[in-house]
């Protein structure tokens, strides 16, 4: 059973389009795990409104990488777009 965690930072926008992707990935037979490290994708939709929002997404990255690093990690967002390579 192919299992994901969505980890969401930020706003509303960020909060609706976690819930798409959830949706759309329960509908392919995915189910939802309980943490980073029991999951084969973690999606990390993250945040760069403000200095501490882009400071917790790095944070979020890195630890989902260190709970599982043969998971699947997914970086998506504002951060993601503005900021493409983690530091």
């Amino acid at each position: 059973m192919r299992k994901f965690k969505i980890i969401t930072l930020g706003c509303k926008v960020n909060q609706a389009e976690s819930e798409l992707i959830a949706t759309r990935l329960s509908s392919l037979d995915w189910q939802p795990a309980d943490s980073p490290g029991e999951a084969d994708v973690c999606v990390i939709n993250t945040c760069a409104v403000t200095q501490k929002a882009a400071m917790q997404s790095r944070q979020a990255v890195r630890q989902a990488i260190h709970a599982n690093p043969e998971a699947c990690v997914v970086v998506t967002g504002c951060y993601a777009e503005t900021i493409p390579r983690l530091s």
